[in-house]
Parts: structure tokens; sequence; C-alpha cells
């Protein structure tokens, strides 16, 4: 889905113009974007999507969005949810395994373990079952080392008897156990790498919405460096709360901001990416991780209404998406709001004026 019907002439990265501009999303695709514009070109898409973008995708929260609402990738596959080896345990069982891309537990093998004491051999490993096809080669394997190169040397079994106790251990039925156990999954983010991402939504946004306005602004100019620093080869080291105050950005939303994002989600942030496009800034919510920033000085352009502005909506869940007029949305936010009893909001000479009973916010 296209952002805009407006031309552009040129990158809003490396600001040439005389090369030919591709397709960007402007929310990353592999995490469930879809409104796009050509306002890159092709050298700095793929910077971007090869730094800013893929750290962002590849982060737990991310993947656990994909995994859970079916976003593929470019290549059609779905991320596993966690990427960590977890332990299941069952009194005296314990069985490692990983969560695949549709939640499945699978077991992962444990090395053949092999004794031979008091005239008893014993012969332990765990496997998944599905792979129970693979048994009677690594049984014959583990049993060969062990009376070739192992303690069983001593033995000086010939190949005859390696292959009858190999044969042995094969025929005896695999044991299958089901294992009643919860687990605990580390979780945890990277902010560095988040506001990296919410950095080059907010500038590509901004660009489309408010063109050279904003790219020659000094708050455009600093977004612009920032992220042609951070999808350089070698980015400089860079402290997030620091950048954050250079940019103009903060990681919190005012309540009646929260409360619109809230309305137009269907309480639902998780499921979305959206943001908030005015004169005087940009809201960002990206699968509920919200930042907000601010101009210097408001951008005034003709196509947006003093007071009002621009939503940009994608969902991961199938629902609505595109970038619509702010203004669309608010009679049905005013309703929301009224029948809620929390906050009134009163349209006064085309601006908003928002307020609430005391102690409510």
């Amino acid at each position: 889905m296209r952002a805009t019907t407006k031309e552009h002439s040129f990158c809003i990265l490396c600001l040439d113009p005389t090369l030919p501009l591709t397709d960007e999303h402007i929310f990353p695709e592999a995490a469930g974007g879809d409104i796009s514009d050509f306002i890159l070109c092709k050298s700095c898409n793929s910077k971007l999507g090869h730094t800013i973008d893929a750290a962002f995708v590849n982060q737990a929260v991310v993947r656990l969005a994909r995994a859970t609402y079916r976003v593929a990738g470019k290549q059609g596959h779905l991320p596993r949810p966690f990427d960590d080896i977890f332990m299941a345990k069952d009194g005296e069982t314990s069985i490692r395994f990983k969560l695949d891309e549709n939640w499945k537990p699978t077991v992962v093998g444990q090395a053949p373990e092999i004794s031979f004491v008091d005239g008893l051999f014993t012969f332990k490993m765990s496997l998944d079952f599905a792979d129970e096809a693979k048994i009677p080669s690594i049984v014959r394997k583990a049993v060969t080392r062990f009376f070739k190169n192992g303690d069983g040397k001593k033995f000086n079994c010939t190949d005859q008897q390696i292959e009858a106790v190999a044969s042995a251990v094969i025929a005896g039925r695999p044991f299958e156990r089901s294992v009643d156990s919860s687990f605990t999954a580390p979780f945890g983010a990277d902010f560095d790498v988040l506001f990296a991402e919410q950095a080059k939504v907010i500038y590509e946004i901004c660009c489309i919405e408010f063109g050279l306005q904003y790219i020659e602004s000094r708050t455009g100019s600093q977004m612009r460096n920032f992220l042609i620093g951070q999808s350089s080869k070698e980015p400089l080291p860079w402290n997030v709360s620091d950048v954050m105050t250079r940019l103009n950005s903060v990681a919190v939303v005012i309540p009646p901001i929260d409360k619109l994002i809230d309305f137009l989600t269907q309480g639902k942030k998780h499921e979305y990416h959206i943001a908030l496009v005015m004169q005087t800034g940009v809201v960002l919510s990206m699968i509920g991780i919200a930042v907000a920033y601010r101009f210097d000085a408001p951008i005034v352009v003709a196509d947006m209404p003093q007071g009002f502005g621009k939503v940009y909506i994608s969902s991961l869940n199938g629902a609505k998406t595109g970038v619509f007029d702010l203004s669309e949305f608010i009679p049905a936010f005013c309703e929301w709001l009224s029948l809620q009893g929390r906050l009134r909001v009163v349209p006064i000479n085309d601006r908003l004026t928002w307020t609430a009973p005391p102690g409510h916010l």
C-alpha cells in the first residue's frame, strides 16, 4: 500500500537526486508492515534493511509477535518465538527442547551414554520421536566407538560381536515418555535497537508528510545523520538516553494520546504499528512500544489541517491498515471516551482540547 500519491525526486537519506528510487516499507515488511513508498535509492534501502530493520526484526519481542500472528518474512518463513534451549523436568527425568515456529516443542538430542558394569551393558540417549528413523545409525556408530576406541576396547570384541550388541539395542523398543513440566523463557529487549527502528520509521514518515521543510530542519538533519551513522558498516557506539534527548524524543506518551492509540487499536497496541503525525511531531507505537518525537517548531503543510494530522496504521492481525486523516476518527473517538466516562474531548476552532475529571489520569 502506497503511503502517499506524492512523487519524490530524491533519496531522503543520501539526498542524491540522480538515483532511481525503490519501494521502502515504512514499518518493516518482515514485522507485518505493508505501507510503503518510493523514497530511498537502492543502496540506502539495502543499508537500512540489513542494519536497522534486520536488528529490530530479530528482537525477541518482535519474533514473539511474528510467531503469534503468523507473520512470515520475505522468504515465507516464520521465526521461532525463542532461540533458547529449555529444560523440562519430571522427577528424575530432564529433557532439553526447543520451540519451533508453530510453538511445538522439539527434543534436543542427548548424545549416547554407554556403560558396561558387572556384566550389564547400558545404553542411554534421548531423541525427538520424529527422528526415530535415525536410531539404528546413531546406535551402531556409538556402540562401535565404545568397543573400538572407548572403555569397551578392553573386551577385544569382534565386529560380529559389536554388531550383535548394536542389533540388540536397536531391537529394544524406544521408550516414549510424556513429560508434564513448566518452563521459564528469558525475555528482554535491546532498547538501542528498538529506538533505532523507531527513529527510522519517524524520519521516513516525516519526510513523506513534510518534505524538505522537515529534511532541512535541525531535528530532521539530526535524525538523518543518526540513521546514516547507524546504517554504516562500522556504526559508532551511542547511548540511547543521550541520543533520545538530542533527537527531542521521549519514551512517554501523554494520557490523551495514549487513549487515542488504545481506541485506534481496539485496546490491542501489541498487535499494531501505529504513528500519529501532527504539525508538532510524531507519536509512534510499534507492537506496544511507544516514543514521542517533537519538532523544534510546528511544520505547516497545506494538506494537514491545524490541530489534526495523519494516522499510519499497520496491523499484525489482518485488521485495518493504511494512511488516514486523523479527523476521520475524532467523532467516534469522542463517543468512545464519553461512554468510558474518563475523558472529555472538545473540538474548538479546528483544535482538540483535552480535559479530564480530577484523579482520572
